[in-house]
């Protein structure tokens, strides 16, 4: 799970995309398996959920319980929230950087019942075994709505963050 995130941190490729090229592959060997397969599976939460990893869909969440790993997030999937629920890990280093304060040493049991807007990482469906994993991200998420409030030519205020050899990365602030 660990390993997913970091791939997908890193911009490689996922569980989810590595899960999505061996069907296609296996969908050129057996087209009618696949199309009953595809059809089976449409209502699927966990195909929809693969669907919003790959489009980077943004949606809203609530905190049901923490573990050592992270937050389980139960996110809707689908256009029932009451049948198209899953439930997903957000690791610590994905929530929000204002979300986690140092004065609860080492106790996020404050966070349950919180909303969170999630964006789906990764989701893998594996074939092989009961095993599923989803990925949330709120980092990504709040990232992706700033990034879309922005215009060509518009003027930004921002700091140097660090100087590369390609140009250099600026935080830009907030206002």
């Amino acid at each position: 799970l660990l390993a997913a995130a970091r791939r997908a941190r890193r911009g490689l490729p996922t569980t989810a995309c590595r899960a999505q090229a061996a069907a296609a592959a296996n969908a050129a060997s057996a087209p009618a398996a696949a199309a009953t397969s595809a059809t089976a599976t449409a209502d699927d939460p966990w195909s929809r959920a693969q669907d919003m990893a790959v489009a980077g869909t943004v949606t809203q969440g609530v905190v049901k319980a923490v573990t050592r790993k992270g937050a389980l997030v139960e996110v809707a999937v689908g256009p029932d929230p009451a049948k198209d629920v899953l439930t997903g890990l957000m690791p610590y280093a994905k929530l929000a950087p204002g979300r986690l304060t140092p004065g609860h040493r080492g106790d996020q049991s404050f966070l349950v019942g919180q909303r969170v807007k999630a964006r789906v990482v990764a989701a893998d469906m594996a074939s092989s075994g009961k095993r599923r994993e989803l990925v949330l991200s709120e980092r990504q998420a709040l990232v992706a709505e700033a990034v879309a409030r922005l215009q060509p030519g518009q003027l930004v205020v921002g700091a140097v963050a660090r100087l590369e050899d390609y140009g250099a990365n600026v935080a830009l602030l907030d206002r």
